[in-house]
């Protein structure tokens, strides 16, 4: 007997859920709020993000190496292939990003041209040039993270 009480309790409580999740998504569907269409532009966002940290983490491993070629004694003219290519590869990550990040680009921008000046004069601050630009990504990389 008690078995088909709690049988009973059961059946009923799953009803009860059912009609409870009904009302629910009845309710919200006449807010005018289409899920599918929020899901999509989530998505959209999602995927947005994954391909501009994607292209952040190729560049920052494109400085590595390239930090680790001027540290072993590397010219400018060994290296301006490489430079050519990472400010494509920066640029593409911010391009078409939102205003702010555009300002970023700019910036960083800035820092890659400091950073060629040094390698062609051939001085110590290539180094620090681009640890500022390795710095920046972190920067901005963790900026972006805390304002999501």
């Amino acid at each position: 007997m008690k078995n088909s009480t709690n049988t009973f309790f059961t059946v009923v409580a799953v009803v009860l859920s059912v009609i409870a999740l009904a009302l629910a998504w009845s309710a919200y569907n006449r807010s005018g709020v289409d899920l599918e269409q929020q899901l999509g532009e989530q998505y959209q966002t999602f995927e947005e993000r994954a391909v501009y940290q994607m292209q952040v983490l190729e560049a920052k491993a494109k400085i590595a190496t390239l930090r680790a070629r001027i540290v072993a004694g590397a010219t400018y003219e060994e290296v301006e292939e490489d430079m050519a290519e990472l400010n494509v590869e920066i640029e593409q990550a911010y391009v078409n990003a939102k205003f702010e990040t555009q300002q970023k680009w700019t910036e960083m921008n800035q820092e890659l041209q400091d950073l060629e000046t040094a390698l062609r004069d051939n001085t110590a601050d290539a180094i620090n040039a681009l640890d500022r630009v390795l710095e920046r990504f972190e920067t901005d990389v963790r900026y972006d993270e805390a304002s999501e």
